[in-house]
């Protein structure tokens, strides 16, 4: 299964630099288990890692590699009863027929399925008054406004700006 942040969404994309870092110490981020997965809970995954200091205030990097490992744990684990797909798309409508679901999409239609998972991650929402103000700043001085993550565009940009 491909696709781009299955398990971590692009603020925690594992390929982040390590200076994107969370404003929380280790020792404050808890990730409990549901399942015994390999990968342990999040103290545990730190630990095989080498990284046990609590102190540390730790990459978004380092949870998207978490999340990551876990979402692979999750759908390679032995004991799973269920079968996942993952379609790169986006769904515009959820239909009931019979006791079954199907995912309806611009030029598709999936299932049936007994369940749906539904992950909307961050919903896209209007930009605020003080975002579309930088924006309009940026297009009269001929700047470029960019989102922070994943940071490695934002990287790759500044190094243009040099």
């Amino acid at each position: 299964m491909t696709c781009c942040f299955t398990g971590a969404a692009p603020n925690f994309d594992p390929v982040q630099t390590r200076h994107s870092l969370l404003n929380t110490p280790l020792r404050e981020v808890n990730i409990p288990l549901n399942l015994a997965l390999p990968c342990g809970d999040f103290s545990d995954w730190q630990k095989g890692q080498g990284l046990h200091d609590g102190d540390r205030i730790l990459s978004r990097a380092e949870l998207g590699a978490y999340l990551m490992q876990r979402f692979r744990d999750v759908t390679e684990f032995a004991g799973n009863a269920f079968k996942l797909t993952a379609h790169k798309t986006h769904a515009t409508r959820l239909h009931r027929k019979s006791d079954r679901w199907h995912v309806l999409t611009n030029n598709d239609s999936f299932g049936p399925f007994h369940e749906v998972l539904l992950v909307p991650g961050q919903p896209q929402t209007t930009p605020d008054d003080q975002w579309a103000s930088w924006v309009d700043h940026a297009k009269t001085n001929d700047a470029c406004i960019m989102h922070a993550y994943p940071d490695r565009h934002l990287l790759a940009a500044a190094k243009k700006w040099a």
